[in-house]
């Protein structure tokens, strides 16, 4: 029988509650870090979307008084999104005194920044939402007026509903690729790029987690209500994910 390490005998005198809020912990203390090395009052840029993923970040984050913002495709096909996510966003921002902008991204600014990446970004063909993400970079730092953080939710979903061995494989894999590009994009506009829930030791955190405790986010809702982190609403509203709509995409190729 393999005997468990000194590390592995201390994670398990402690529930998977107490280690998560632990990790929450970190993410909170880790952004002096990456404010620091960006340079000292540099604002932080929440990429919101009004769900439970990046609303967490905006709540850990809340002592640094991060900025959210919220992309808004210009189509009929999102404006019910649209209406949802907005509505959360403000009410998030309202009830944690933070800042929130509606950023536009429409179809010329769309086609536009895409005839502008695909000689230089091969992912593009694949993966046509980058052009997207581009516009909204673009647009955050026209706000920012200088540098910023930019600090996305993405990661989470995967580390909740894969196995461990698929987060592993998501981690190496599709996970790397979209930070190489997400970074690469952000600092095109002078901007830094996170995303505190695919960090090493937060996927490592999840990995080891029975996946009946993140299915459906289980483990993750607890320790947000035991620390009322959020509102309670925002544990029970369904997820949402929006699309580039495909007039966006027509003629493109």
């Amino acid at each position: 029988m393999k005997r468990m390490s000194r590390k592995d005998h201390l994670n398990a005198r402690f529930l998977p509650q107490d280690r998560l809020a632990c990790v929450f912990r970190k993410v909170a203390a880790r952004a002096c870090t990456v404010q620091r090395r960006a340079g000292s009052g540099v604002p932080f840029c929440v990429l919101a979307t009004g769900g439970l993923d990046s609303s967490l970040l905006a709540g850990l984050l809340r002592p640094y008084a991060p900025r959210l913002y919220f992309a808004r495709v210009l189509d009929r096909t999102t404006r019910e999104y649209n209406a949802w996510s907005i509505r959360r966003c403000r009410f998030l921002a309202r009830i944690t005194d933070l800042r929130f902008s509606a950023v536009g991204i429409s179809r010329m600014d769309y086609r536009r920044a895409y005839a502008s990446l695909r000689p230089r970004i091969p992912l593009l063909s694949r993966d046509k939402d980058i052009a997207a993400v581009d516009v909204f970079f673009r647009s955050i730092a026209r706000r920012c007026q200088g540098p910023g953080i930019v600090i996305s939710g993405m990661g989470m979903n995967e580390l909740c509903e894969l196995s461990a061995g698929g987060i592993s494989s998501y981690y190496r894999t599709k996970a790397a690729v979209e930070l190489r590009v997400h970074r690469r994009l952000a600092r095109a506009y002078g901007l830094s790029f996170w995303a505190p829930w695919l960090d090493r030791d937060v996927v490592r955190f999840f990995s080891s987690l029975p996946p009946a405790s993140r299915k459906n986010k289980k483990l993750l809702k607890e320790v947000i209500a035991a620390s009322r982190l959020l509102p309670s609403s925002f544990l029970i509203q369904p997820s949402r994910h929006s699309a580039i709509p495909a007039s966006f995409y027509r003629g493109l190729d």
